[in-house]
């Protein structure tokens, strides 16, 4: 049964959008949450927010706000270009080292690695050729231009889920790049997962081998994708990512989805060299494209993450509209639905209000913290969701 706070927050989104994740084929009814990393999961938001709910009131641990969150993290918090602070304020405070002590159990430079991590699990981060990301000439080649190969290598797709996905799809990049990042995850638990383990946590690599080996879009079964669409959507709505022992990791399912989505805008070429960026810095003026609207056009490498990601929101309803699939392809619809709907609904996780309510909730169970205390947590998100999402 969800939880009165859940369910507070459910009532909020209910009209934005309904989502169906149960497939029915051969009585499996959820997909396991996917294995997409070696490292530990882990969430520094919801880490910090615990700390701050063990070691204060409630209602002041409660005071950040997600707007003053980025204000202490990003110079320009209103641009999607924007720089990180490199000393944010909230690090001089004795709690926050407090707070990295705490952590120095699971990770030995915690001070570092807890400002990084945060950064990077809030898609603040950018992917910037040579400068965020390490990208090869041979990646250039695999992915078919520098930008394209940044975005996709942070992304973490191999070259051969990126076009296939990419062919089976057509002109629908948004949901070429769901489905790209669900493959790369089951090809992940495959390789990571004993194969006498496979069956009782449904990891099913004759997916990944039939989709890989199709050359037409409308042979892919429809029990393939939903599988496939089930999986992309359990990643997406967890709250933790893997972590690496450096402590940056795979980035959040989110950000994944939206850098793919970017690395095919970028590999598909526009009509001025460069596209939208010049080297690694957006243009003044951004040059048409036979691909995307002008309002929508982003120097993908430039820009952090998060922005990233909100135009992959606005993009995935173009496509919705200028690619509707033909008849024969309605699980291809079916899924572009479904992902934009989930969409929807994690959107709200990048505020830190929901973050908090949910961590506040968990403490609920574990009997560290009252009921009223976690109600505070869940009225404040509550408000925050309601108002946006009329």
């Amino acid at each position: 049964m969800m939880s009165p706070p859940r369910l507070a927050l459910a009532a909020c989104l209910l009209p934005l959008a309904t989502v169906a994740v149960h497939a029915t084929d051969a009585g499996r009814e959820t997909a396991v949450v996917p294995k997409a990393g070696t490292g530990a999961s882990f969430d520094m938001y919801e880490a910090l927010s615990r700390f701050r709910i063990r070691h204060k009131r409630t209602a002041s641990a409660l005071e950040s706000t997600t707007a003053g969150l980025l204000r202490q993290l990003l110079k320009e918090p209103a641009s999607p270009y924007s720089d990180l602070v490199d000393h944010p304020p909230m690090t001089n405070h004795l709690a926050w080292r407090r707070f990295t002590t705490d952590l120095s159990s699971t990770f030995p430079d915690a001070g570092e690695v807890a400002l990084d991590t945060l950064r990077w699990q809030m898609g603040l981060t950018k992917a910037r050729p040579g400068v965020d990301i390490a990208v090869d000439e041979p990646a250039i080649t695999r992915y078919r231009g520098r930008e394209a190969a940044a975005n996709a290598r942070k992304a973490e797709i191999d070259s051969d889920i990126f076009w296939k996905a990419r062919d089976m799809n057509g002109s629908r990049l948004a949901e070429a790049a769901g489905e790209a990042v669900a493959l790369q995850m089951l090809r992940d638990q495959v390789r990571h997962t004993d194969p006498k383990d496979h069956r009782a946590l449904d990891i099913q690599p004759g997916v990944l081998a039939r989709y890989m080996a199709q050359t037409h879009p409308e042979a892919i079964s429809g029990a393939d994708r939903r599988y496939l669409a089930e999986m992309l959507g359990i990643a997406l709505a967890a709250r933790h990512s893997p972590v690496e022992g450096g402590g940056s990791g795979q980035l959040p399912t989110i950000y994944r989805v939206a850098r793919t989505a970017a690395a095919y805008a970028d590999a598909n070429g526009y009509l001025t060299p460069g596209g939208y960026c010049d080297g690694d810095a957006p243009r003044i003026r951004a040059p048409d494209s036979p691909f995307f609207d002008e309002p929508s056009a982003l120097c993908f490498v430039a820009a952090t993450d998060r922005a990233v990601a909100r135009w992959y929101r606005r993009q995935s309803h173009v496509e919705a509209v200028r690619h509707p699939p033909p008849p024969e392809h309605g699980g291809f619809y079916n899924l572009l639905h479904w992902v934009g709907a989930v969409f929807v609904l994690v959107d709200f996780a990048a505020f830190i209000e929901v973050t908090e309510a949910l961590t506040a909730e968990d403490m609920v169970l574990e009997g560290v913290l009252e009921d009223a205390d976690a109600e505070l947590a869940s009225s404040r998100s509550s408000r925050l969701t309601c108002r946006i999402s009329q």
